[in-house]
């Protein structure tokens, strides 16, 4: 319909997956192929024109699609979730109001910021940003933790609560904003094959695998996990390993289900370990990790 009709713009109004599609939808519109010809690491093409112009209106505060030219499309037939991005593909407007997300549900404001919160965690501890050379990029991420980090489990328990879902909002933006500039880590690396496979919500996954990856990384940049805890519980002089504990304990309280309650065999485990090595997010994670390492 895009392709046979003139249409000044694109309007997206929704959460993540509505913001990728819509990305999708406006850079297929101009260019030929399939959308999985594109694929950020397995793709053979390259996008050559830019599509109707993007304007964002996110309704979670979660995945910062609505400022980052980054987009995850499920591959039907293999079950990846693809990573596809251009900036041809970036909005042109992000219009972000928090009163958007006061009805939105426990679970969904749960599952959400639990993205944002890993969103900014592995900005801030990505490969990328290790030495130090992104000064700008570890003082948004620190933003956006600090923001989710003091506010999630509030917007949980009282979704009504604005002064929570404006920190929510901002801190979603402001982690959408370095993810993209920074990378991300073997959570995401992660999440997307169990997502994609066995239809796990991406909140939800990710939430059940960032303490874990955290305490895997941690030995890889200590002092970066060590600022997070900081901020986290601000007042004391906390360990890195504090960090690990705080997402763990959030992440219990704030009521995201158990991955125990999805069926996955060994075989399953296995594929999704051989699946997370060519996923692009763990190419920023800091510390190596192999096919074995993650089964």
């Amino acid at each position: 319909m895009i392709q046979n009709q003139q249409f000044d713009s694109i309007v997206a109004v929704g959460g993540g997956s509505v913001m990728d599609a819509a990305k999708a939808i406006s850079i297929m519109s101009a260019n030929d192929g399939s959308i999985n010809d594109y694929d950020a690491i397995i793709g053979n093409r390259t996008f050559e024109k830019q599509g109707p112009p993007l304007i964002t209106i996110p309704t979670t505060s979660g995945t910062g699609s609505e400022v980052t030219q980054w987009a995850v499309i499920t591959n039907e037939e293999t079950g990846r979730k693809q990573a596809i991005g251009h900036p041809f593909m970036s909005p042109v407007i992000a219009l972000v109001d928090p009163v958007l997300t006061l009805k939105l549900p426990k679970v969904l404001t749960a599952a959400t910021g639990s993205d944002a919160l890993t969103h900014a965690i592995e900005a801030y501890t990505s490969k990328n940003t290790m030495n130090n050379n992104s000064p700008l990029i570890d003082h948004i991420a620190l933003e956006a933790i600090a923001m989710i980090s003091r506010s999630l489990e509030r917007a949980v328990t009282n979704g009504e609560d604005l002064e929570a879902r404006e920190d929510m909002m901002a801190g979603s933006l402001l982690a959408g904003i370095a993810f993209q500039n920074a990378g991300l880590g073997n959570t995401h690396a992660l999440a997307h094959p169990l997502g994609g496979k066995f239809n796990v919500p991406h909140g939800i996954a990710n939430a059940n695998l960032l303490p874990v990856v955290m305490a895997y990384n941690v030995d890889a940049c200590p002092e970066r996990f060590e600022t997070i805890a900081n901020i986290f519980e601000p007042g004391g002089r906390k360990k890195a390993s504090d960090a690990v504990v705080f997402v763990e304990q959030l992440i219990e309280r704030i009521g995201i289900p158990s991955l125990s309650e999805y069926e996955m065999t060994e075989s399953d485990y296995k594929e999704m370990a051989k699946d997370a090595t060519t996923d692009v997010s763990s190419f920023t994670n800091p510390k190596e990790t192999t096919e074995e390492t993650f089964f």
